[in-house]
């Protein structure tokens, strides 16, 4: 009699899953109908859902050109010297500065920060004492402030720059939050009709694989990697479709008198331009694949 040689448990997981994972490919390729309508179903979901949310990162460029094209800056400090115009770009949250001498002689810096500053008149307040410009910056009595500089408050909001830019950043996010999750139940909707379909198809195949050993385990691996090919062909095709709706959708809206709207913000000649956020693409690509594996596994 011959020996009989024993699998290591490692190889033998590694046989399982490659045999599972041929099942599922075997499975998408015998019923390509249902394959077929639930990589659609996929494909629609996401590209809805990355139509949504890479419209929204639109809105917020656009708002952000509008203001900065009425006034490019966060603040301005004035009747500074050059010495002190050129000192405010050493802070460590400042971004750019841009000097301009007036008529009276002094300079005129437009100051871009590129990180929150925290409070701005505390900030301010510290650094027109570092660059020697105290009398530009004054504290009275009663605790008002005045001085020769501006803040340009529109345009702080939308980049997040002090305190209330974060309130008010979050309150707009709130409120898309609640328009996105009502949307992402609607669509999943569509996800879970598509399984639903495919599943009752299946449901002997998974009967006949019980009835000769397998384990629930490992039908749920097998659906796993299911969803897991249905997501590679989904999602990316749901992305990029995504796009393609949001940059119709964006002409459309351009074409209705939405840019009337922006130009009428400002006297100056803005330039609206269509952008694509990847990370609200990324949002989008992980809420289809977490709506696949709901829908599959349930």
């Amino acid at each position: 009699s011959f020996p009989m040689k024993r699998t290591p448990p490692q190889r033998g997981l590694t046989a399982m899953m490659r045999y599972e994972n041929l099942l599922a490919s075997r499975y998408i390729k015998s019923q390509k109908r249902q394959s077929v309508f639930t990589s659609v179903s996929i494909i629609a979901a996401v590209a809805i859902i990355a139509m949504f949310f890479n419209l929204y990162s639109v809105c917020m460029n656009c708002l952000e050109n509008t203001y900065y094209s009425d006034a490019p800056y966060h603040l301005v400090f004035s009747e500074l010297t050059e010495e002190q115009g050129e000192a405010m770009a050493d802070f460590e949250e400042v971004r750019s500065v841009k000097l301009s001498r007036t008529q009276d002689g002094t300079v005129r810096a437009a100051v871009l920060f590129g990180s929150d500053i925290g409070d701005r008149e505390t900030w301010l307040m510290n650094a027109a004492e570092q660059i020697g410009a105290s009398q530009q910056y004054q504290r009275s009595k009663n605790n008002s402030m005045h001085g020769s500089y501006e803040w340009n408050d529109n345009l702080m909001m939308i980049d997040g720059i002090g305190d209330g830019a974060h309130l008010f950043k979050l309150r707009i996010f709130c409120i898309f939050f609640i328009f996105a999750v009502l949307i992402a139940f609607a669509l999943r909707l569509i996800i879970d009709t598509a399984f639903e379909v495919s599943s009752k198809e299946r449901e002997r195949h998974y009967g006949v694989l019980q009835s000769i050993g397998a384990t629930p385990e490992q039908i749920v691996r097998i659906i796993t990697y299911e969803g897991l090919r249905l997501c590679i062909i989904g999602v990316p095709f749901g992305l990029m479709a995504g796009i393609g709706l949001a940059y119709l959708m964006y002409n459309v809206l351009l074409a209705s008198g939405l840019s009337d709207l922006f130009q009428g913000m400002t006297n100056a000649k803005i330039y609206l331009p269509f952008s694509i956020d990847w990370k609200m693409l990324l949002v989008a690509a992980a809420v289809g694949v977490v709506w696949v594996f709901l829908s599959a596994y349930g």
